[in-house]
């Protein structure tokens, strides 16, 4: 992944955009409020992730070297995991990084390719697993049914992909290499329909414009699949209805010769809908309660947004301006706030940054 407010309402303004249970895949997003941030300066951050059963966002914050806790529900921030190793001037050694909650526990990446385990009771680092490469472990992703979390190692030669046990001993199972990956790798998503990670790869053999979905089995850590992904770089993805999932594209940065593009595939790998509103995307999220994809397009040619798109339809519904690098998001399935890591340089939400909170509003408010 790449190392990429004022206040705009009251708690008044907070309650008249209250979102209901039941809102229509189309409603579009407003900001509703914006969590100051404290500590140094938001400038190096990267994943974003809610813990949908206790309603907490994590940031992984390499400017504070810190996984950084809020409460979604009251709005606030609630304190910091230290112990990482922070932004030196280097991504390739960057951490946190990735951020998952697996078994009770929060597992989030670190920049010497280790990945760290955290007592969410006590907000302690308890343990720590090496993947055995020289730079940072990156994106990771937890299968609950075989109790196994991936994590990539994007920046080493060549990319590797490592499945961990996450029952007592924490078991390295496997290392499975990209020789091919010559864009290193990126975000790792689990899906239960088919019990297979599914690992973007945005390039392959020094072609910029052909990457690939990596479809991986845990249990026997082989490549069963790889999904052609072209014009696109692939960066995040997440899996909606029906078996699809949003891949989102890198394509409409600056730093490729590709207009913006979001693709929609099923777990088979086919093409469902191709989008040419948004792109330039880094991190994705589904609510399926408002039934839609949320995805972070700092790349965006006019500047950075968060898309949304109808995931019963697979159509784009609207760009949300937000300023700044914002490539970085989650949903919570509770209320359905969308919080959105806004930095110190361009974010506009003062001299340190903040999190910016979203909210779906209906078309008849």
């Amino acid at each position: 992944m790449s190392f990429r407010l004022k206040m705009l309402a009251s708690a008044a303004m907070v309650i008249g955009l209250g979102v209901a249970g039941a809102h229509a895949s189309t409603d579009k997003l407003q900001p509703v409020s914006a969590i100051a941030m404290p500590g140094k300066a938001l400038q190096g951050f990267d994943i974003s992730y809610i813990d949908q059963q206790t309603n907490k966002f994590y940031l992984a914050d390499g400017s504070n070297a810190s996984v950084d806790i809020f409460d979604v529900t009251s709005g606030k921030y609630s304190g910091r995991i230290g112990g990482f190793k922070g932004f030196h001037g280097d991504v390739s050694t960057v951490g946190p990084s990735g951020i998952v909650v697996a078994d009770g526990q929060l597992w989030a990446t670190d920049g010497d390719s280790s990945i760290k385990i955290v007592d969410l009771k006590t907000n302690k680092i308890i343990g720590s697993v090496s993947t055995g490469g020289a730079d940072r472990a990156d994106e990771v992703d937890f299968d609950p049914q075989d109790h196994i979390v991936g994590i990539d190692n994007d920046s080493d030669t060549p990319p590797f992909f490592t499945l961990i046990s996450t029952k007592p001993g924490h078991k390295v199972l496997a290392r499975i290499t990209f020789p091919d990956a010559t864009g290193g790798l990126d975000k790792p998503t689990y899906y239960a329909g088919t019990g297979m990670f599914y690992v973007s790869v945005p390039e392959l053999n020094h072609v910029a414009n052909h990457g690939a979905i990596a479809v991986i089995n845990p249990r026997t850590a082989k490549i069963i699949k790889m999904i052609p992904v072209d014009d696109c770089i692939p960066a995040g993805s997440a899996f909606g209805p029906n078996g699809n999932f949003v891949v989102g594209c890198d394509a409409g940065s600056k730093d490729f010769n590709m207009p913006p593009r979001t693709v929609i595939l099923n777990a088979n790998g086919n093409t469902v809908a191709t989008l040419s509103q948004v792109g330039g995307i880094d991190e994705v999220a589904y609510n399926p309660v408002t039934r839609q994809y949320y995805v972070a397009a700092a790349g965006m040619p006019g500047g950075p947004v968060v898309g949304v798109i109808d995931a019963d339809t697979n159509t784009w519904v609207q760009n949300m301006p937000t300023g700044g690098h914002t490539h970085s998001l989650a949903v919570s399935e509770a209320d359905s706030r969308v919080l959105v890591p806004r930095p110190a340089k361009g974010g506009n939400c003062g001299t340190y940054g903040c999190i910016g909170v979203y909210a779906p509003v209906t078309s008849s408010q």
